[in-house]
C-alpha cells in the first residue's frame, strides 16, 4: 500500500526513523506471533507500535 510513497520519498522518510530503516513484513509477523501465543494473552488493551521507533520520538 505504501510502495508508491516509498518509491517517491524513501530518501526523506528513512532519515526520520530512529532505527534508520523502514519496517519489513517480518516485523509485523513477529508481533502477530507474539499476540497469538500464550504470552500474548497477558496484553489487554495494549498498543504495540511497529513503526521503526517514530512514535517514541514525537
Amino acid at each position: 500500500m505504501m510502495a508508491a510513497t516509498l518509491d517517491a520519498f524513501r530518501g526523506q522518510i528513512i532519515p526520520s526513523c530512529p532505527l534508520d530503516r523502514i519496517s519489513q513484513p517480518t516485523a509485523v509477523a513477529g508481533v502477530f506471533a507474539h499476540l497469538v501465543s500464550r504470552a500474548g494473552s497477558r496484553g489487554t488493551g495494549t498498543v504495540i507500535p511497529v513503526d521503526g521507533g517514530i512514535s517514541t520520538t514525537r
